[in-house]
């Protein structure tokens, strides 16, 4: 069974809130990571240190999109992840 990227957000936020932020944090983790899947298994699975090891997805469905945004500009002004 396939789980949808909205299907794992819509829960705590609004759909059209998650959806929006599934789909800006995918786009710009995908032209580092090679595609949009490898880019939505980030978002999805991939533990963050400097969030004490929660994932995009995680941080994001408690409204802490802009902590997401901000770290994936960290990383692109050459920071450490």
């Amino acid at each position: 069974m396939e789980i949808s990227p909205q299907d794992t957000t819509e829960h705590h936020l609004g759909k059209s809130d998650g959806q929006r932020h599934l789909a800006q944090i995918v786009e710009r983790v995908a032209a580092w990571v090679g595609s949009e899947e490898q880019a939505i298994a980030w978002y999805q699975a991939e533990p963050l240190a400097p969030f004490g090891g929660r994932t995009a997805e995680l941080l994001v469905e408690h409204g802490k999109a802009n902590a997401v945004h901000e770290y994936l500009d960290h990383l692109a002004n050459g920071g450490f992840a």
